[in-house]
């Protein structure tokens, strides 16, 4: 069977993704070590599902799908970069 490796996430604001363009070109600039995706993609993972059956996966989606509407209008707003799992390590920042 294959599995899927799968989260829930929001999708950012476009102002937020060209804020994080700017820092992620920053950064670059510092030559880190580091596999950088493109601020487009980057997200607000809210729950990370991890590798799932595709039965598990229409699951979640149809779960999912019930809310739309329900649920309250979440209102973030950005301050400093963390890394996941710490500064030490990081692998998304």
């Amino acid at each position: 069977m294959t599995l899927t490796r799968c989260f829930i996430a929001l999708e950012l604001p476009q102002p937020v993704q060209k804020h994080l363009g700017g820092i992620i070109t920053r950064l670059k600039d510092a030559q880190a070590d580091v596999k950088w995706a493109d601020s487009q993609n980057a997200h607000l993972t809210i729950r990370f599902l991890g590798e799932i059956s595709p039965e598990r996966l229409k699951r979640a989606r149809e779960s999912l799908l019930q809310q739309n509407g329900k649920l309250r209008t979440i209102v973030c707003r950005t301050g400093q970069a963390g890394a996941f799992p710490n500064w030490n390590r990081p692998q998304v920042i």
